[in-house]
């Protein structure tokens, strides 16, 4: 299977794309799913990655002002030449990740203090792009040297093909919360939830620095998740607690794959798993049970 990607995230789910489409298509074909969302929608890598046309319409979310500026404008042909362009044109070096870097804190510093942004929506995307793709592990924060010698101009014409995918995607720079609420009662919509690990199952709990959940959040969405009408599928891992309620109210928990830890320099491993409020078919889960016990 051909994974279409943008960008590395912590925490991504590029391993874990047949298992999770997959569940995506057999929700849509036995409920009469016409609406997908990716809530916390990070490097998109369901929404890229499925079938094309497989739904009427299609949403994605993502509270990273820089990340969400990078899928808004590939979701117009003229911003996407002009954002390529740019990319192209400051090239692969340490020198420009730290500028990168730098311009980043200084934006994010000055809208904590004033409530305005210095950078414009463009040069947030790619100042943005440049920290994701130039970075280790997807931290946004250590220059990867190893990289310097990679075809960038084979990286960014595949963007070309993304922008094609992200034709006509509703875009919202919000927190997923607020849009399950607003989502709440659409039985018709399927939501795909994969929000910042549990801080007890991370390493650190400032993993993902300033998008980092914590515990008391993850109550809040498992409290409102236990309310809403839309099926929904929530990825994380299980710290034995905080998700048990969701399954004490009748969801499902399905194991994915035994993972090594991206951020972790030891051979960390971690199970995958997701949440759903719908029944999955038997052969669906037999599938991912047998492909992922081989694999084990």
């Amino acid at each position: 299977m051909s994974k279409m990607s943008v960008i590395a995230r912590m925490g991504g789910k590029h391993e874990l794309i047949q298992e999770i489409v997959s569940i995506i298509d057999d929700c849509k074909d036995n409920y009469c799913i016409n609406t997908y969302a990716e809530l916390c929608g990070g490097g998109a890598r369901m929404l890229l990655n499925l079938p094309e046309g497989e739904f009427r319409h299609r949403i994605y979310n993502e509270i990273n002002r820089g990340i969400y500026n990078i899928f808004k404008t590939l979701t117009d042909y003229h911003l996407t030449c002009e954002f390529l362009e740019k990319v192209e044109a400051l090239g692969y070096s340490r020198e420009v990740f730290e500028q990168a870097k730098e311009l980043i804190n200084f934006d994010e510093k000055t809208s904590r203090q004033t409530g305005k942004y210095v950078l414009s929506d463009m040069d947030s995307a790619v100042y943005t792009y440049i920290l994701s793709t130039q970075s280790r592990a997807a931290n946004m924060q250590t220059y990867n040297q190893s990289r310097e010698w990679g075809n960038q101009f084979v990286r960014l014409s595949k963007l070309l093909r993304i922008q094609e995918i992200l034709e006509g995607v509703e875009m919202y720079n919000e927190d997923c919360l607020l849009l399950l609420q607003k989502f709440k009662k659409e039985s018709k919509m399927l939501i795909y939830l994969d929000p910042p690990y549990l801080p007890s199952t991370m390493q650190s709990p400032k993993t993902y620095g300033e998008d980092s959940w914590t515990l008391e959040k993850h109550k809040k969405l498992v409290k409102q998740l236990i309310d809403t009408q839309a099926k929904v599928i929530l990825s994380g891992y299980d710290d034995g607690k905080t998700y048990t309620v969701l399954e004490q109210n009748g969801w499902t928990k399905l194991f994915l794959k035994r993972m090594k830890l991206r951020s972790s320099c030891q051979k960390t491993l971690k199970n995958e798993y997701v949440w759903v409020n719908f029944e999955i078919s038997s052969y669906v889960k037999e599938n991912i049970t047998i492909k992922n016990y081989e694999e084990w």
